[in-house]
């Protein structure tokens, strides 16, 4: 009996150690909190508020990491911003870019340069100057920060990528907000 035992603890362990590296990353991160302190005010087209008063209003914040002078960059946040209202968002939640760079009507400008003006950013933006998002979050793979988080008003970790990047997603990030 004890051999039966011993043999599946070791089916078991082999099972669950077959994980792809990614499944295991996210399995360490859920429920982990992401370091925002650093930053203490958020910008919505030219307005900008405290983000300490955006974090009261909202239990759930999708963190979507952007870099100023990428053009990959430019056309993710296009996308959340075209994307984002097409999964029916609820009251609880809303959107915050962090752009790494120091221009925000620069970065702004170069959206306006190649959707022809046509995107209007209703959510909010947060300059990183420093690289302090990244710095202190450190322990999170990278591959993670550029997939974007949800967070809830914890600031802990309920979601990796777009809510509206598959159907899964999208039922997923429901699930979530409604808790």
């Amino acid at each position: 009996m004890k051999y039966i035992l011993l043999l599946f603890s070791l089916l078991t362990f082999y099972a669950c150690s077959n994980l792809s590296p990614k499944e295991k990353d996210l399995g360490k991160i859920i429920n982990t909190k992401i370091d925002i302190s650093s930053f203490n005010s958020v910008q919505q087209e030219n307005e900008k508020q405290l983000l300490k008063e955006v974090l009261k209003k909202k239990e759930y914040i999708s963190l979507v990491f952007l870099k100023e002078d990428c053009n990959s960059c430019y056309f993710k946040f296009i996308e959340w911003i075209q994307k984002i209202d097409s999964v029916n968002i609820p009251e609880n939640y809303t959107l915050v870019f962090i752009i790494q760079g120091t221009n925000y009507k620069r970065f702004i400008s170069k959206i306006k340069d190649i959707d022809n003006g046509n995107t209007k950013n209703k959510y909010y933006t947060i300059m990183d100057p420093m690289g302090s998002y990244l710095k202190k979050n450190s322990d999170i793979p990278r591959w993670i920060i550029d997939a974007s988080v949800l967070i809830n008003s914890e600031n802990k970790i309920k979601m990796v990528g777009a809510p509206f990047a598959t159907p899964e997603m999208t039922e997923l990030f429901h699930k979530i907000c409604a808790q």
